[in-house]
């Protein structure tokens, strides 16, 4: 009989989750962009395995902490530019905010963008300037950047084939602007399906060079997941759970999870990950898509129940508890059937 495992407990192993990801890529020398991400991740994996508000915000309260007893600074760059307000007035309206977005100095520039994001769809008539400044050689990376994220948050028309452009050319050599372009095709979600192609294309053709960072790839991955993208996009998600990088293996899972039904040529490669994976989030995640992709047969149902059975007591309660909620999600998929 398995032992049940209370909310407490799990609590408390997901703060060693978090902790022990942490831990390791301060003893790899990794830098503080990198730990925070692996922080945030590992905070994000655990966190959607909790029901109420109070346990996750105790999740992110303790991943700072974490991040703060390593002099670790908050927030990292793409988070602060995502979610910061702009210091330009409020008062500016979008006729001024556009006019700003050619202003001779390039801190106004960004602010403007992100003025004009924290509007959303309200500045959907910004989009052509926006994209004027997005291919604008006259724009540093952090403009352009900034440009990138706010037309990921107001969407509009010719908004995807921009930032398609950004990615594709070879012109930008800002890997951090190619990153922002995709979170922000993420960002648009199904909207912006039509990108996938392009997506895809980094993933497939950028996976094996260290050079990049790993925020292009998780920004990838999310970004198919979000997209809700095709059979061709969960093939290039499936081959990225074999990526050298953690966070970057979880967050494919995580995609094909979000990807549902559509993800289904996956569940072997998703099974193998919940059980073979080193890395905790992976084995996690891949654990919760296969409940989330619904596909039910033996074969994955017995994986699912030899985690949940945890016959060598060596699994982590994390990945125990993802394991149970999809056999519970299937079971119930397969009662929902049968009436």
């Amino acid at each position: 009989m398995p032992k049940q495992i209370t909310q407490e407990d799990q609590l408390q192993q997901s703060k060693d989750v978090i902790r022990n990801a942490i831990e390791r890529a301060v003893t790899e020398n990794r830098p503080p962009t990198y730990i925070r991400e692996v922080a945030d991740n590992a905070c994000r994996s655990v966190s959607k395995h909790f029901s109420e508000r109070s346990q996750r915000s105790e999740l992110a309260k303790f991943t700072n902490e974490m991040l703060k007893i390593r002099h670790i600074e908050r927030p990292a760059p793409l988070e602060e530019m995502r979610d910061a307000p702009s210091s330009l007035p409020s008062l500016h309206s979008m006729p001024q905010l556009i006019t700003e977005l050619e202003n001779d100095n390039q801190k106004v520039r960004s602010d403007a963008a992100r003025a004009l994001g924290e509007m959303g769809e309200q500045a959907k008539g910004a989009v052509p300037a926006l994209i004027g400044a997005l291919r604008s050689k006259g724009s540093k990376p952090e403009v352009r950047a900034e440009v990138a994220i706010a037309l990921g948050k107001i969407s509009g028309k010719g908004a995807v084939a921009a930032l398609v452009h950004t990615i594709e050319n070879e012109n930008e050599t800002d890997m951090h602007v190619k990153s922002c372009a995709i979170w922000a095709l993420g960002e648009m979600g199904p909207k912006a399906a039509a990108a996938s192609g392009a997506v895809r294309f980094v993933l497939e053709t950028m996976k094996e060079q260290s050079k990049y960072e790993p925020d292009l790839f998780i920004f990838a991955c999310r970004a198919l997941g979000n997209m809700r993208a095709t059979s061709d996009a969960a093939f290039a998600l499936t081959e990225t759970l074999q990526h050298k990088n953690e966070l970057v293996r979880a967050e494919a899972a995580a995609a094909l999870g979000r990807m549902g039904s559509e993800a289904k040529e996956a569940t072997s490669a998703l099974r193998d990950a919940m059980i073979g994976d080193r890395d905790v989030s992976v084995r996690a995640n891949a654990a919760t898509a296969l409940g989330e992709i619904g596909q039910r047969d033996a074969f994955i149902l017995t994986a699912l129940k030899s985690v949940t059975n945890n016959l060598t007591q060596k699994e982590d309660p994390v990945v125990i508890a993802s394991a149970q909620r999809s056999l519970a999600a299937l079971s119930k998929t397969s009662r929902t059937r049968e009436v």
